[in-house]
């Protein structure tokens, strides 16, 4: 809503207090400039500096109240229409989406039956955050349960999206990319897609294979969402469950936009989710894949041992630098990336099969340990 009200109005800037995915325990301040763009990192510093310096503006200024929800979800009802009805189960995960998301959906023609949608903000039961599998276990029961079309679950703010087809299977953020360019690239063939370094090498196959030329960026929805309008760009993802759209939109990372667009596209294919799924994978290889492991590390240490990381292979192996290091390896690659906003190191591994996955995290788990982590995560040996 606040992404959408600032560019839809033509404000100079915007600001809300969200803890994202996280409980209010971690509550900070997101801040918009004109457009609806969001500060970089040298403007959020250089914020800092002039408050820290007292360094205030003076004058009178005006309040005035405007709902944004009406005219948000009209656009939303109208925009993704349905050529036949389906019943979704969505899931607001007790954050504010339950006072858009449902209705929106509805708007468009879904039959909309809500979980979680009581706002409290300390997000009793499963955290709201869709890339987690156990976050969405509740979803796939009721869409089961409901006989639904389809599930859709929402991170805190409504930034991150998440999917569960008919049959109740989750997919994850790589997945539900490779479907959303999959339906962006019959309309622009050739388009570019924007992928963060943490992405599964099938999805960029995915996107190669059906015509597209992905994009390596950095992960942060606000350079993110600044390189989509530099190159103009007309969709993004990440494997944090953040999907950006520029086509005929605003670019940002609208979960709730998301949900209606796939509704949307599984109304007007009138095939199951899950055959769609299928038919958008189709020519993409099966892949020994880690979850995203998360590697508890101090803040003033991460980027020293991402660095430490980098050095190690910079000689002998192709390395992706942009944000962290991603490491190419025979039959597979391996990310060591400092997390933008915890006290975490993320680390993600992949190969064509087993054999390469064991040699790939014998030489990352021998990188982070001469750099100084101490415990390292099973997964990390043994993928699930």
């Amino acid at each position: 809503l606040l992404y959408f009200a600032a560019a839809r109005w033509g404000m100079d800037g915007g600001c809300n207090v969200t803890g994202s995915h996280g409980g209010r325990e971690v509550n900070g301040l997101k801040l918009l400039e004109r457009e609806g763009m969001p500060l970089d990192g040298a403007a959020i510093q250089g914020l800092r500096a002039l408050i820290e310096a007292e360094d205030f503006e003076q004058g009178a200024g005006s309040l005035a109240q405007r709902d944004a929800r009406p005219e948000y979800v009209a656009y939303l009802g109208e925009r993704f229409a349905l050529r036949r009805p389906l019943k979704v189960v969505a899931d607001a995960g007790h954050g504010v989406t339950a006072i858009a998301g449902p209705a929106a959906l509805e708007r468009a023609g879904c039959d909309v039956v809500g979980l979680r949608t009581d706002i409290e903000g300390d997000f009793p039961g499963a955290p709201p955050d869709p890339q987690l599998p156990a976050s969405m276990e509740g979803l796939r029961s009721a869409v089961v349960a409901q006989g639904a079309d389809l599930g859709v679950a929402w991170d805190g703010d409504g930034d991150r999206l998440g999917v569960v087809d008919e049959t109740g299977r989750r997919h994850d953020p790589d997945a539900i990319l490779t479907l959303l360019a999959w339906n962006l690239l019959a309309r622009h063939p050739g388009a570019r897609v924007l992928v963060d370094v943490k992405v599964s090498l099938a999805t960029i196959r995915a996107i190669e294979a059906h015509g597209g030329r992905p994009l390596f960026g950095p992960t942060g929805h606000s350079r993110a969402k600044r390189l989509m309008r530099q190159q103009d760009i007309l969709l993004g993802g990440e494997a944090s469950s953040h999907f950006y759209f520029r086509e005929d939109y605003h670019g940002f990372d609208d979960g709730i936009f998301g949900a209606c667009l796939i509704a949307q596209l599984v109304s007007a294919r009138g095939r199951p989710l899950s055959a769609l799924m299928a038919e958008a994978r189709a020519r993409t290889p099966a892949l020994v894949t880690s979850p995203e492991l998360r590697i508890p590390c101090d803040d003033a240490a991460k980027f020293r041992i991402a660095e430490a990381c980098a050095a190690r292979f910079r000689g002998s192996r192709p390395v992706l630098e942009i944000d962290g290091v991603r490491i190419e390896f025979e039959g597979g690659w391996a990310l060591v990336r400092p997390s933008n906003t915890e006290p975490v190191l993320s680390v993600r591994l992949e190969a064509e099969d087993r054999a390469s996955y064991a040699a790939i995290a014998a030489q990352v788990a021998a990188a982070l340990q001469a750099s100084g982590v101490a415990s390292l995560p099973p997964e990390l040996a043994e993928p699930e």
